[in-house]
């Protein structure tokens, strides 16, 4: 706040309790009291909404991204990948299942 009156809430996006809100999570208000120079006070309200964190997913190891089949010679690949949600509970894969041309398991 400075003397003229103007304001400014800068959320510390980086803190793990404003990652792990997301679009379901209720919204929370941060309530800053001002007071003037003769004592007379007023509330800002802050609300901070949540949102949906896209996840990040990357190969457990080199190469655990890719892989190759052959017919009649190798015919199973496999690999590794692991994911990062900041939302809480979705650091999740959701089983794939009807893949075209192949079985994954």
């Amino acid at each position: 706040m400075d003397a003229n009156g103007n304001w400014t809430y800068t959320l510390n996006n980086e803190h793990e309790d404003v990652q792990a809100l997301d679009s379901q999570s209720e919204p929370v208000k941060r309530v800053i009291t001002v007071t003037t120079a003769d004592g007379t006070t007023h509330d800002v309200t802050v609300t901070i909404t949540g949102s949906d964190d896209k996840a990040v997913v990357t190969p457990s190891k080199e190469g655990d991204d890719a892989g190759a089949v052959q017919e009649d010679v190798t015919t199973v690949a496999t690999g590794k990948l692991d994911v990062v949600d900041p939302d809480a509970g979705e650091a999740v894969f959701q089983v794939q299942s009807n893949v075209a041309d192949g079985n994954y398991g």
